[in-house]
């Protein structure tokens, strides 16, 4: 057999800050659970950034949630080229709960560093730690697009037309 009690507090007040105890007795014994209700707070960083996907002009990150601070919490992404002259990008991301990300216009054959942030209400975290992407070569787009243009008449294999410079 097995019990379960429920606590709930509403139209919290910042009186309400504190720590609750869940006292059980039996004949058998007694059993204490404490918890702790705190304010709200920034979110910590996000967990596990990673380069998903990558073309020659896109690359795809996706991460886990850190804890949101108990309020809803949006994303930011960072992002520059590793070389040349270092241009930081920002980008909100959308939809303000997707732990995926596609960034697109990129430069082909280029190393990009990548992290994230979340922020809600009350602040924002720290950004999560970088991670490379390095995007295709344009040449590689270019045999893609024309083996994609290829017309397949059972064994034999009829090229698209040739790529341009």
């Amino acid at each position: 057999m097995t019990w379960q009690s429920v606590l709930r507090i509403k139209d919290v007040q910042p009186s309400d800050y504190a720590t609750y105890e869940c006292v059980a007795l039996n004949e058998l014994g007694s059993q204490r659970q404490q918890i702790e209700l705190g304010r709200p707070s920034a979110p910590d960083p996000p967990l596990g950034l990673k380069v998903v996907n990558v073309s020659h002009d896109s690359a795809t990150v996706a991460w886990e949630a850190g804890f949101d601070g108990g309020l809803p919490q949006v994303y930011q992404l960072r992002y520059y080229p590793m070389s040349g002259k270092r241009h930081l990008s920002y980008v909100k991301v959308q939809p303000p709960n997707a732990t995926t990300f596609t960034v697109d216009k990129l430069a082909p054959d280029t190393a990009y560093s990548f992290d994230v942030r979340a922020y809600n209400k009350i602040g924002k975290s720290t950004y999560s730690m970088a991670v490379e992407g390095i995007t295709m070569r344009e040449f590689l787009k270019r045999v893609w697009l024309t083996m994609a243009q290829s017309v397949d008449y059972g064994s034999r294999l009829l090229p698209g037309p040739p790529a341009r410079s």
